[in-house]
């Protein structure tokens, strides 16, 4: 469900001085006067941030196939954009319901009117969790994570008209949250569905700290880690702790392995039926570095790749040495944890865009700078601009409070506002 109030608050809103990237001439006007202009018509300031419109579109249609023909479903990790406007096209696509890591933002996302949610998390704080009952009386269906009895206890003594999901959340050595033993996720099963207020619908995982660099076969302790959270299930089942249920859940997968999560989870025994969710959310806007390179679709014989939908323009302040260019643009820009920006093309004001040249390197970057290790003889010169591709969405698009969703000419289609 849309709320349609919330989202007509959202076309109202107007530009302030401190939006990024927009048009001076446009501040103090609504954030849709930007539709129709075009980034490379010298009115907007430097660095700018764009999302190609079409393949924004390829990949949320991309996802939605390669989901319906393994039979799995998927509820989108909000936590990538926090960009209502993509948030109800992902749930127009079919979509169960939204991820989200955070009280905040399922209090957001639950204002816009979204009244499914997964709350990927144990959720522990006594504020929030007083929140998450009374939501759930006014028709909040959420689930959460528990991977421990001491979980279980922060959901007690709530209002006893809520009612909240859980699933038990299942960890492996070396990981992240989770509890690391079937004989653990027993004794948590056992206490949620006594406590008042909570039903365990489900296991939970998260597969993709085992693709961490440094670690030995990284993808073979995916697969184990997973075999793992299938067998953890299936002991969950014959123990009797969805025999109250018409359908069971199982949940993993971010943007990196949701093929072994499919593959390996949708094999599972159970006696009812069972609904395969995946959390992936970089999918929506992919990049040009981390999920680039781990993608199960990047190299598949039957599926087309998803494809880089974010770029930032930079332009060039200083060519202080032959070999080198500095660019406007740095760590309040752009995502560094996961790879720096990736060179993808350059332009001169009046000129048609070029391809970068390959051996364009960005090997540095400070808050405002970025170190572009060029060629003497390529001729880029002060002034010029250079188009960056990213690593790792999450921790661009928080930097960005709107960010125009342009067609391939670079004229603005629609503004995508964040909520961070």
């Amino acid at each position: 469900m849309v709320d349609t109030t919330q989202q007509s608050m959202m076309v109202q809103q107007r530009f302030v001085a401190s939006d990024k990237g927009i048009p001076s001439d446009l501040i103090g006007r609504p954030v849709m006067s930007l539709v129709g202009r075009n980034v490379r018509d010298g009115t907007f300031p430097s660095p700018t941030i764009v999302a190609y419109s079409d393949r924004i579109e390829h990949n949320l249609a991309l996802m939605k196939a390669w989901c319906d023909h393994h039979g799995v479903e998927i509820a989108p990790h909000a936590k990538t954009a926090m960009a209502p406007k993509w948030i109800w096209r992902q749930l127009g696509a079919g979509a169960s319901g939204m991820t989200v890591a955070t009280i905040t933002q399922a209090r957001t996302l639950h204002a816009l009117g979204i009244d499914t949610i997964l709350l990927a998390n144990q959720h522990i704080n006594p504020a929030g969790v007083s929140w998450a009952f009374d939501a759930s009386v006014s028709g909040l269906d959420l689930t959460v994570f528990v991977d421990s009895i001491e979980g279980v206890a922060a959901l007690e003594q709530q209002d006893p008209r809520g009612q909240v999901k859980v699933l038990v959340e299942v960890g492996g050595t070396d990981g992240r949250t989770g509890a690391r033993s079937i004989k653990e996720a027993l004794r948590i099963a056992e206490s949620a569905n006594a406590t008042p207020g909570l039903t365990v619908v489900g296991v939970a995982g998260y597969e993709g700290v085992f693709l961490e660099d440094g670690m030995a076969d990284p993808r073979a302790r995916v697969r184990a880690y997973l075999s793992h959270v299938a067998d953890t299930f299936e002991a969950l089942d014959v123990a009797g702790h969805f025999d109250e249920l018409d359908t069971v859940m199982l949940s993993a997968g971010g943007s990196a392995c949701f093929d072994d999560v499919a593959e390996i989870l949708s094999g599972v025994s159970s006696s009812r039926p069972v609904r395969i969710v995946l959390r992936s959310g970089c999918y929506l806007t992919h990049d040009h570095g981390l999920y680039e390179g781990v993608s199960p679709l990047r190299n598949h014989s039957d599926w087309l790749p998803f494809e880089g939908a974010i770029e930032i323009a930079a332009q060039v302040l200083s060519r202080p040495e032959p070999g080198l260019a500095l660019l406007d643009t740095g760590r309040r820009d752009v995502s560094f944890d996961s790879g720096l920006p990736k060179p993808l093309g350059w332009f001169r004001s009046g000129s048609r865009p070029e391809d970068a040249p390959g051996h364009w390197r960005v090997f540095r970057i400070m808050d405002h700078h970025s170190y572009l290790a060029v060629d003497e003889r390529d001729g880029l010169r002060v002034g010029d601009f250079v188009t960056l591709g990213i690593s790792h969405p999450c921790t661009t698009l928080d930097k960005w409070r709107h960010i125009p969703e342009v067609s391939n000419d670079g004229t603005v289609l629609d503004v995508i506002s964040t909520v961070f």
